[in-house]
């Protein structure tokens, strides 16, 4: 079964200003790397890659990224709606 993933409009100000920070460090191509490979991960399956958190929500993490989603009521919809950048140390 293919999943349909939708990140949510609201998150548009934060992939800019993380696509510029990561950009700023030298891995913009890591993150344009990662928002794909996420992607993908969660089409093929968003209950085995991802990591329980409260209530409905789930973490997946694909470095330099993590995004927090849900599966939607219908089953077959991802909705991320969080997402984070974690700069290498």
């Amino acid at each position: 079964m293919r999943f349909t993933v939708i990140w949510l409009a609201d998150l548009e100000p934060a992939l800019i200003d993380l696509y510029l920070r990561a950009k700023a460090d030298g891995a913009a191509d890591a993150v344009a790397r990662a928002t794909a490979e996420i992607d993908r991960r969660l089409t093929a399956d968003p209950l085995r890659d991802g990591e329980s958190r409260d209530g409905q929500v789930r973490i997946l993490i694909e470095l330099p990224l993590s995004v927090d989603y849900e599966l939607a009521v219908d089953g077959r919809t991802v909705v991320v709606s969080a997402v984070r950048y974690h700069r290498r140390r």
